[in-house]
């Protein structure tokens, strides 16, 4: 994580020397507060070890970024999203199932992010974020299996139009990775044998007590509002309000 965090500053300064050079009096730029909401279509795909399974699936998926600008163009501050994805399929074996009716896998992170617009006056920005991340799945009859908190990084890349001086509408790409693990205790092992007619495939549930780790990985797909201020942070942006 320490390269991580010095990658992400290096990007900042440079990114930060580089714009503030291309702003002139009278641009639009991106600075000040800045707030941004997108939802959309996500996908979420957790493997399992020991046990060697896959369980993956599609859904909705939403985020929501809240900071400031530092400099024009390059922002910082805090961001929370997730996915669920109802009914995903299972894997295992080398076979698949879908799981039961009313089975969910869900993956939701919270963190700090850099967003950075090349160009300060531009709609094409790049992010990157430092995330905490958790994955629940339930297997549709009220058990739910939580993984413990982990760290993951998260990646994206959008484009914003502006709609007015303050608000802006666009569309954003985003993939997040994280690593969890489960502590020793019971939990629900899924095992996918052949039915007896050898022509389906069941899923069957059962419990272990040795320690489980989980990788999980999202993809997301959001359409979202954007607004910046320079009320809150004036001199952060280096620009009066008058």
């Amino acid at each position: 994580m320490a390269s991580f965090r010095t990658t992400v500053a290096l990007v900042v300064v440079v990114a930060a020397v580089a714009g503030s050079s291309r702003v002139a009096l009278g641009d639009e730029v991106h600075e000040g507060f800045q707030f941004r909401g997108a939802i959309g279509g996500g996908y979420v795909s957790d493997s399992e070890s020991p046990d060697n399974a896959k369980v993956s699936g599609g859904g909705f998926g939403f985020e929501l970024y809240a900071g400031g600008y530092v400099v024009p163009g390059v922002a910082i501050g805090g961001m929370l999203g997730g996915v669920s994805a109802p009914g995903p399929s299972v894997s295992e074996n080398g076979q698949t199932v879908n799981a039961a009716s009313g089975s969910s896998l869900t993956s939701a992170w919270i963190g700090p992010y850099v967003d950075i617009y090349p160009d300060p006056v531009g709609g094409f920005h790049v992010s990157l974020a430092l995330e905490l991340a958790r994955l629940s799945v339930s297997d549709g009859s009220g058990t739910t299996e939580d993984s413990s908190p982990g760290w993951g990084v998260g990646a994206g890349l959008g484009y914003d139009w502006r709609i007015s001086g303050a608000f802006s509408m666009g569309l954003l790409a985003r993939l997040n990775y994280s690593s969890a693990s489960l502590s020793s205790g019971n939990y629900t092992e899924h095992t996918v044998v052949p039915a007896p007619n050898r022509t389906t495939f069941r899923c069957t549930c059962t419990p272990k007590s040795v320690p489980k780790t989980d990788g999980f990985g999202t993809g997301l797909l959001l359409a979202g509002a954007h607004y910046e201020s320079l009320l809150p942070f004036p001199l952060i942006s280096g620009r009066t309000t008058s």
